[in-house]
């Protein structure tokens, strides 16, 4: 009897020992399938010492080249799954001629947000809108901690577009506020919770006693979490007398073999109220919706549903405002305003790029990305956070037409990209389906790797290559 239940006993074991080698054999034949399928190469050249913006250099004619082909199942091209179902994403779709299938059998899945999607299922063949690691952009202690090592890479001289920031996660970041500030409030902050995003979790410092408060803490190391402390940008440029910022939409193409990144115009968001310097005896008590300008900062406002249409503006609208504002700047201030935006991005995703491409660990995706401005009145632009499945707004005339613009684009693009890869061809450059969107950084296949039309058309000239700063953390 007992030799009976040790036989038994040994072939479970047994079992089980085979299944367990089948599982980790599958799991290393898909990661190894993975990497093949990626195939790139992470070096970038460095550049000179304090070189800080891309290179600008036309596009060069490219026709395109072979890269490994996507097979696809009979019956399944040109499918789509949609979540949350959006009506105007659906219908664009459905007018490109795609049709509508189970998520396991879409070709092109579209999520709003990426905490939906069910990584671990997704097959070779099908495309996702989203980067598996574009958090690291979006959420603003990790942005702002990549830029922080990259200005500390690059000297002194610090990044032209970035204000000035303090991690208050960090001993480092701590030090350096508390020293910042010793001598009181000298301008206003914003206290930003990085992870929260569509106005919340935002606090404008202006009063000492706020400062003194946060000072307290941080000298305490109490409750700092991961809080992202910033310099208001104090003289920004008004609209009729009211403070805005640039909600512009960036458009990541394909990743694999290698990065297209597309810009593409936004709006304005502008405030409701009057603006007055935050320190000032004007300011208003609670002064959050004056000087934030996100909808659901506004939405607060009782005359909101009344003058919606004013909070927001397109670019044909900032164009006439920048020529009226800037009438002697020596070339088109739009243009001036695009090139300082596309070389913003540039280093933002060079920031990063490890982590969004390499550690994605997907034959390849998609990405509808945002990102916000603001413009002081020398027309110099200041970065202040990215966004991850930016919002999608129709309740104003200019938000749906902007948006419109940006899915149209996003998923001509996409649709473009997948065709090729579906065939085995690179897409060739320039993309055929560019309609409203421009392209600002292409692979690194050729001398330069950035290629902002704007600052061409502006004759800005820039200076080197991008290096590589990705995966540099900063430490104590």
């Amino acid at each position: 009897m007992a030799r009976s239940i040790f036989q038994h006993r040994a072939c479970r074991l047994a079992c089980f020992l085979l299944l367990l080698w089948l599982t980790c054999m599958s799991y290393y034949t898909h990661r190894l399938a993975a990497q093949s399928a990626r195939g790139r190469d992470a070096a970038f050249v460095p550049s000179a010492a304090g070189d800080l913006w891309p290179h600008v250099a036309t596009a060069p004619a490219h026709d395109g080249g072979s890269v490994e082909k996507v097979s696809l199942p009979i019956g399944q091209e040109r499918t789509f799954f949609s979540y949350p179902g959006i009506d105007r994403v659906d219908a664009i779709l459905l007018q490109m001629g795609y049709r509508r299938a189970p998520k396991h059998q879409a070709t092109f899945l579209f999520y709003k947000g990426k905490g939906k999607i069910e990584w671990s299922t997704l097959r070779p063949w099908q495309r996702v809108s989203h980067l598996r690691t574009e958090g690291v952009v979006s959420h603003k202690g990790h942005m702002f901690e990549r830029l922080i090592a990259w200005q500390d890479r690059m000297g002194a001289t610090g990044l032209p577009f970035l204000p000035e920031t303090y991690l208050l996660g960090t001993r480092r970041g701590r030090r350096q506020f508390l020293q910042a500030t010793e001598r009181g409030l000298d301008s206003a902050w914003i206290l930003k919770i990085p992870w929260k995003d569509g106005g919340k979790g935002l606090t404008l410092i202006h009063t000492e006693a706020q400062l003194r408060d946060v000072r307290r803490q941080a000298a305490a190391e109490e409750n700092h979490e991961d809080l992202v402390m910033q310099r208001y940008i104090k003289d920004p440029l008004l609209v009729d007398g009211r403070k805005f910022d640039l909600r512009v939409y960036w458009i990541v193409a394909s990743i694999n073999p290698e990065p297209i990144l597309l810009y593409q115009d936004g709006s304005l968001r502008v405030s409701m109220l009057p603006f007055h310097d935050p320190l000032s005896p004007q300011a208003a008590a609670d002064a959050q919706h004056e000087h934030f300008t996100n909808a659901a900062q506004q939405k607060s406002d009782q005359e909101y549903d009344k003058l919606k249409e004013d909070t927001r503006k397109t670019f044909r609208q900032l164009h006439a405002i920048l020529r009226q504002q800037f009438p002697n700047h020596p070339v088109d201030p739009l243009d001036d305003v695009r090139c300082q935006i596309e070389q913003t991005l540039a280093i933002v995703w060079n920031s990063a790029q490890e982590d969004l491409t390499i550690r994605h660990e997907y034959p390849d995706a998609f990405s509808l990305m945002g990102a916000d401005f603001t413009i002081d009145q020398n027309l110099h632009l200041w970065l202040t956070e990215c966004q991850s499945g930016p919002g999608l707004p129709s309740n104003t005339a200019a938000a749906n037409e902007t948006v419109l613009g940006a899915v149209s684009e996003f998923f001509r693009t996409a649709d473009e990209v997948m065709g090729l890869q579906r065939d085995g061809r690179w897409p060739s450059w320039p993309l055929r389906s560019l309609q409203t969107s421009e392209p600002f950084l292409h692979g690194r296949k050729y001398p330069r790797d950035v290629i902002s039309p704007a600052c061409v058309r502006i004759g800005r000239p820039t200076t080197a290559v991008l290096p590589r700063a990705s995966l540099m953390h900063v430490t104590d």
